[in-house]
């Protein structure tokens, strides 16, 4: 193997210790660099590996990732928009809301339905 190959298998695997950081965590604050030391790594590391490997930042790739739970649970349940926005780490509510439209083109109560 090139030292690129290494380097991009080294980059891959740091991705993912950092993305299952957010997949047990997403309900909580998180900050980038609580992300970036579950993968041994910079602040300015972490937004390397994450722009290589995802194409995101760390905090786009959190939201992402917060807003699928949150259009999982809308779905599956009938728990009041509050409650779903907080229970995906979303700590205002218009802010869940603001992302959300525009990730899936419509309000959560429209998805709801």
């Amino acid at each position: 193997r090139t030292w690129r190959q290494l380097l991009y298998h080294k980059d891959k695997w740091v991705t993912r210790e950092m993305a299952e950081f957010i997949w047990n965590n997403y309900q909580n604050p998180i900050t980038v660099n609580q992300i970036a030391k579950a993968g041994g790594v910079s602040r300015r590391e972490c937004f390397r590996c994450f722009r290589m490997i995802i194409n995101q930042t760390p905090t786009e790739y959190l939201n992402q990732y917060r807003l699928s739970m949150a259009a999982h649970l809308l779905t599956s349940g009938n728990q009041p928009l509050a409650a779903v926005s907080e229970a995906c780490g979303f700590e205002n509510i218009s802010y869940f809301t603001k992302l959300f439209k525009k990730r899936y083109g419509m309000l959560p109560s429209q998805f709801r339905e």
